[in-house]
């Protein structure tokens, strides 16, 4: 069994203040703003540029995982 991708890759949040948080792929699932750990600013990830690169990050996670099923492995999240 391979970790799927989505439980592996990183997005590097970038918040106004500054801070860069990174964030598993996977957390990001049906969430549409992120709150910042460091000054609590709350951001749209539905904007740009969060949007285009989290679709991005999206698609390169949904293509690896698609080819370690190819190759006969099942690419499963960290819970199951």
């Amino acid at each position: 069994m391979a970790i799927s991708m989505f439980d592996q890759h990183l997005f590097q949040f970038r918040c106004q203040c500054g801070h860069v948080e990174p964030i598993i792929l996977g957390r990001l699932d049906d969430v549409t703003r992120w709150t910042c750990e460091r000054c609590g600013y709350s951001t749209d990830l539905t904007a740009e540029p969060y949007r285009a690169v989290i679709e991005e990050l999206r698609d390169i996670a949904s293509e690896i995982d698609k080819q370690v099923r190819q190759r006969g492995e099942n690419a499963e999240g960290i819970d199951g």
